[in-house]
């Protein structure tokens, strides 16, 4: 019998309009293809989702595309950060950005980016290994994490594979899209727009991950 996605379904919406309950919109432009954040230190955008119902110990996806105008390797840029008090860019439930135009991340303490996922191994043959994203391109993400191995695919395809994880207890507070925020400080900012956000409480099968990449708007041209 085949499943119903919806069934797992917790978190769904375009990112075209200011409509998801209690988030703070942080000079956010809203276009049909979705919300547009622009890099400006003295005016960060970002949206902040109270976001608490995910168990990051047991499998999961998060879904959602993007097209950034910024390609400045040197300068990361958030995608999505699932943050609690305590969050930094090498401590989160979860956080989705690009360093060195590569879509990397962090889970718990586990830096997916580092040769063992540790701070002081320096950069993975992983790393070194994924093409660079370019700007001006539209690019449909999925991470999909089954409760040991998490993957990244980019329009649908693997792109990076992470084994041998170790389950976190960190649980998340907010969600926060196109910026690292700590203590209402933001870093780390998106340029570009960003469409569509599905958050699953289980892994997605890859034939489900195709099916959400090819339910994607006509306007993004891949």
């Amino acid at each position: 019998v085949k499943r119903n996605m919806n069934d797992f379904l917790i978190f769904d919406n375009t990112l075209t309009s200011g409509d998801i309950e209690n988030a703070e919109y942080n000079n956010i432009d809203f276009q049909k293809e979705g919300a547009v954040f622009t890099r400006d230190s003295n005016k960060p955008t970002y949206i902040k989702i109270p976001f608490s119902n995910l168990d990051f110990k047991q499998s999961f996806n998060a879904s959602f595309t993007f097209n950034t105008t910024f390609d400045d390797g040197r300068n990361p840029q958030s995608l999505i950060t699932f943050t609690y008090k305590y969050t930094t860019g090498s401590r989160a439930p979860l956080y989705i950005f690009t360093p060195g135009n590569k879509i990397s991340g962090t889970y718990g303490e586990q830096l997916l980016w580092k040769e063992k996922y540790k701070k002081e191994n320096g950069r993975s043959k992983m790393y070194f290994d994924s093409f660079k994203i370019k700007k001006d391109t539209d690019y449909f993400v999925s991470v999909n994490f089954d409760g040991k191995i998490l993957d990244i695919y980019l329009n649908s395809e693997l792109y990076a594979s992470f084994n041998e994880l170790t389950p976190h207890d960190l649980k998340s507070q907010n969600l926060i899209i196109g910026s690292m925020l700590r203590d209402e400080k933001s870093s780390a900012h998106f340029q570009g727009t960003i469409y569509g956000l599905k958050i699953f409480n289980q892994s997605l099968e890859e034939s489900e991950i195709v099916t959400l990449f090819n339910s994607q708007p006509s306007f993004f041209e891949y």
